[in-house]
């Protein structure tokens, strides 16, 4: 009697990257933004243009986070993050120091 025994390496399962970025458009100009990076870090910055943006990869179930708070009165003042090319949350606010929040977790 002959025995053949296979042993098939599991491989690992596929998780979803998205391309993801982040746009903060204000005007008039100047903003402070925090965000998440792809680390999950949470970053802060001081902006003097009308616009910003970065972009990264990150993976499905990941929490992104954008939050911009506009310098100045009479501001519109809007942040979108954008998953691959596509609205994935945004929010605008219009006032003195008002601030544009999105979030969410990527499918």
């Amino acid at each position: 009697m002959l025995f053949t025994v296979s042993c098939a390496k599991d491989e690992p399962p596929v998780i979803p990257k998205y391309s993801v970025k982040y746009e903060v458009i204000s005007n008039p100009a100047g903003f402070d933004i925090t965000y998440k990076n792809v680390d999950g870090d949470t970053i802060r910055k001081s902006i003097s243009s009308t616009e910003w943006t970065t972009t990264f990869e990150a993976l499905h179930g990941q929490l992104v986070y954008i939050s911009a708070k506009a310098n100045n009165t009479g501001a519109t003042i809007t942040s979108t993050i954008y998953s691959e090319n596509k609205v994935f949350k945004s929010s605008t606010s219009v006032g003195d120091y008002v601030t544009a929040t999105a979030s969410g977790s990527l499918p």
